[in-house]
């Protein structure tokens, strides 16, 4: 009897929260009032909604989930400016540990703050051991860590999937880490982001925004901005990875030593690698060497960097054991951004990294389409080969460079009015080239039969 009573109380709390369930947090009238117990509920496939608030005290960090199998969201009601987890500098906000990637855990519309991490290998607000995560529309604020300041990703069952998130003002603590996020032996994939104001304190450390190692990790339509290491790296640290930045804004990043933007370390057995399309670099600075990318390999193959149609203000590109590979459609020019970033002692002052257009730039303050006085020289700058289905008409047919690319907020291009009869090649005006192609037909006809041409 007594083990009749045992099983049916383990059937009820395995059926309290049924598979595939709506599980609600509130900081009242929801079915849990904390998130750890709402985790601890979730048995299959369920997702937690969390309510309008501020989440604080024990329950709400040092967040865990190590349950094999489990797909799991968690979500706000209302987005990350209504919804707060703040850890009150007292741990980490969320760790989750699987042995074989069968997790999946998706985080939306959070605003995840105040959280640090004194172990080894932590993240400041998430670590992630072997679970596939994806992180929406959050926010990622003023946190601790020891390996990412933000966040840790790593192992190969793992991936982690970033789109419309704002990592800012984080920083580590260790030296083999990023001030905002690591990723190791793990593909990472971010978009539609910004990696921001994030930091590394100390001369020996390095990767002011991000550190990746032996992973592959791309960013598209991303702004990485004002990240700063006292070390080598102001962006990033690469060590035996492959990263990749398309259609990014990079601007304002610094470091003490080397590789304002970042520094590539590979070996023969495991290769680093840096591709840049499409892309923006302007402003970064090293008091070292390099104010874009420092290079260290032993052979020439051991670090790769390649580039093409992206605007890099400065063309060094320095170290040894490496290959450049400039593939074309690349410009050293002043993007004329609406308005540039710029560091105030130790702050970074964010720009607004629209390119001023005599046609047609958004304006994020009035939330309405304004026109300059100069237009950029990065507008109608992308790979002609590449599509631009987001940019709003005028668009000249061909993509914009940096952070706006092929957005709805991609700044306008030059039009023909149409009014040039004699605008034979549709340039806009009448010049040699149209004359050239008058004269090589003149006096030719195409009218059939050819007999009542004259």
């Amino acid at each position: 009897m007594k083990l009749q009573i045992q099983f049916l109380t383990l059937v009820l709390i395995a059926f309290s929260v049924p598979a595939n369930a709506l599980i609600t947090v509130r900081p009242s009238g929801g079915d849990f009032n904390n998130l750890q117990d709402a985790v601890n509920a979730a048995t299959g496939t369920e997702t937690i909604l969390v309510g309008d608030g501020t989440y604080t005290g024990p329950k709400n960090r040092d967040i865990l989930l190590d349950k094999n199998g489990i797909v799991l969201t968690i979500e706000s009601e209302n987005g990350a400016e209504n919804c707060v987890i703040d850890a009150q500098g007292l741990g980490q906000i969320f760790f989750f540990s699987n042995i074989n990637g069968a997790d999946s855990v998706t985080l939306g519309g959070l605003t995840l703050t105040n959280a640090s991490s004194t172990y080894i290998n932590g993240g400041g607000a998430i670590f992630n051991h072997n679970s596939v995560l994806t992180i929406e529309n959050c926010i990622i604020s003023n946190c601790v860590g020891t390996k990412g300041g933000a966040l840790i990703s790593k192992a190969t069952f793992g991936s982690l999937t970033m789109d419309d998130c704002v990592i800012t003002n984080n920083r580590c603590t260790y030296s083999s880490g990023g001030g905002g996020i690591c990723i190791v032996a793990q593909t990472a994939v971010i978009t539609n982001s910004t990696i921001s104001k994030n930091y590394v304190p100390n001369p020996t450390m390095h990767a002011g925004g991000f550190y990746a190692e032996n992973a592959d990790v791309t960013f598209t339509n991303c702004l990485l901005e004002g990240n700063s290491a006292y070390g080598s790296g102001g962006l990033f640290f690469n060590t035996q990875s492959d990263v990749t930045f398309e259609k990014c804004t990079i601007t304002g990043n610094r470091c003490t030593a080397n590789g304002g933007v970042g520094f590539v370390s590979g070996n023969s057995t495991s290769p680093a690698t840096v591709t840049l399309k499409n892309s923006i670099l302007y402003n970064n600075s090293a008091d070292g060497l390099s104010d874009l990318f420092r290079m260290s390999g032993s052979n020439p193959t051991d670090t790769v960097i390649t580039y093409s149609f992206s605007n890099l203000d400065s063309t060094q590109i320095g170290g040894f054991g490496f290959t450049e590979n400039n593939l074309g459609g690349n410009i050293n020019v002043d993007p004329l951004f609406a308005i540039d970033g710029y560091w105030k002692g130790d702050t970074w002052v964010s720009g607004d990294y629209h390119l001023q257009s005599m046609v047609g730039r958004y304006d994020t303050v009035s939330s309405s389409w304004v026109t300059d006085e100069a237009h950029s020289p990065c507008i109608d700058a992308g790979d002609p080969a590449d599509d631009y289905p987001d940019e709003p008409a005028p668009n000249g047919e061909r993509l914009n460079m940096g952070f706006y690319a092929n957005t709805s907020q991609a700044s306008k291009s030059p039009y023909c009015q149409g009014t040039l009869l004699a605008d034979l090649n549709n340039d806009c005006h009448v010049g040699l080239e149209d004359f050239a192609i008058m004269a090589a037909e003149w006096l030719q006809c195409d009218k059939f039969p050819q007999s009542m041409c004259w």
